[in-house]
């Protein structure tokens, strides 16, 4: 089982990176910012092509040897999705670097007009609840039914469980070993409600890429995609966790919990792969050719490797991203770096109270 679950993770990854152009701006190709009459440049087409050709390559490698070694080498092939990500790395590294050499070169800016575009009222961003509703339900079900059965829990109860869905870690049987993960859960979708308010209350920014309209139209997808992203992804999480959490409950054997623990991989691994293709559907409906307006200005130098943001005079905490879909973290404004410190915090509260319920 675990060779079959490294293998659609690592195929999953992959396959989602090397989507990642066809997600983005298309005035940010590999994130490096171009005019919009250059994102069909042949410098920019090959490099995209040749970053896609490299993950997938990596990823067929990856998955391959996840079914090969997950029987001899388990933690090796455990690490080969964190692998995958560095070969990614690189690639990225690699490939936008022929773009921004070309860009420097030929002087793609020196004749283009730029400006940042505004909406002449503030946006009033209707925000989507309903995925948090139904993971709160799915949640308090689960201790429902955990409390209605917990003289039949065993004690001393397992908290972790191997690969073979066998249990390898015991705790003392309190409300926190056992309704633990529960409340882990309702930490973490808070969490992604809270952010899913803090990133879109003051509605989403707009870059130019040769007309306003086409600006515009974008932010209002990436708006509702990314809400949709996190209703989703509150759903998955909460469907995960009480579906183990029940097969516990319920006395499940080893074979059941390993089942579900599968199941519940290949529910997530799919919940991704529908994201993302939904996300590309959405996208595909944006206007593609440039237009004839002013283009977003040229601020490469405040985007570390086009992934990292770091803008001191820029007072937005959170800014969409220049790879996919979604937003980012202004790592050089105050409120970004508090709330990059807060969520270091929570991370870091949540491990050790998992360290604490395991025993260990």
């Amino acid at each position: 089982m675990l060779s079959l679950v490294n293998a659609l993770v690592a195929a999953v990854i992959g396959i989602s990176i090397a989507l990642v152009p066809r997600l983005s701006r298309p005035d940010v190709p590999l994130g490096v910012n171009v005019p919009s009459g250059r994102r069909d440049d042949p410098v920019v087409r090959r490099a995209v092509r040749r970053f896609e050709a490299m993950v997938l390559v990596a990823t067929a490698v990856a998955v391959a040897l996840a079914l090969i070694l997950s029987t001899h080498a388990v933690v090796i092939a455990s690490l080969l999705p964190l692998l995958l990500l560095l070969v990614a790395a690189v690639a990225w590294a690699a490939c936008r670097r022929s773009i921004m050499r070309a860009k420097a070169e030929q002087r793609w800016y020196d004749d283009v007009s730029v400006a940042m575009v505004a909406p002449a009222t503030p946006q009033k961003v209707r925000q989507l609840w309903w995925g948090y509703a139904v993971a709160g339900v799915v949640l308090a079900v689960t201790a429902v039914i955990g409390a209605t059965r917990w003289d039949r829990l065993p004690s001393p109860y397992p908290t972790h469980f191997g690969g073979d869905g066998h249990a390898d870690s015991y705790a003392d049987k309190t409300v926190w070993s056992v309704f633990g993960p529960l409340i882990i859960m309702v930490i973490v979708i808070a969490g992604l409600a809270v952010l899913q308010w803090i990133t879109l209350r003051h509605g989403t920014r707009q870059y130019a890429d040769g007309t306003s309209d086409a600006g515009a139209d974008r932010a209002r997808m990436l708006t509702h995609l990314t809400q949709w992203v996190l209703n989703v992804s509150a759903v998955l999480v909460a469907v995960v966790v009480a579906a183990i959490s029940v097969t516990i409950y319920l006395g499940g054997s080893s074979a059941a919990v390993a089942a579900v623990t599968l199941a519940m991989v290949a529910v997530v691994l799919l919940g991704v792969l529908i994201s993302v293709i939904v996300a590309m559907q959405k996208l595909r409906r944006q206007p593609a050719a440039p237009g004839s307006g002013p283009d977003a200005p040229d601020d490469d130098a405040h985007w570390k490797g086009g992934l990292v943001y770091v803008n001191r005079d820029d007072p937005a905490a959170f800014v969409p991203k220049r790879t996919g879909v979604g937003f980012t973290v202004n790592f050089g404004s105050p409120a970004g770096k508090t709330i990059s410190i807060a969520f270091v915090v929570v991370i870091l509260l949540i491990t050790v109270g998992t360290i604490v319920a395991s025993g260990g």
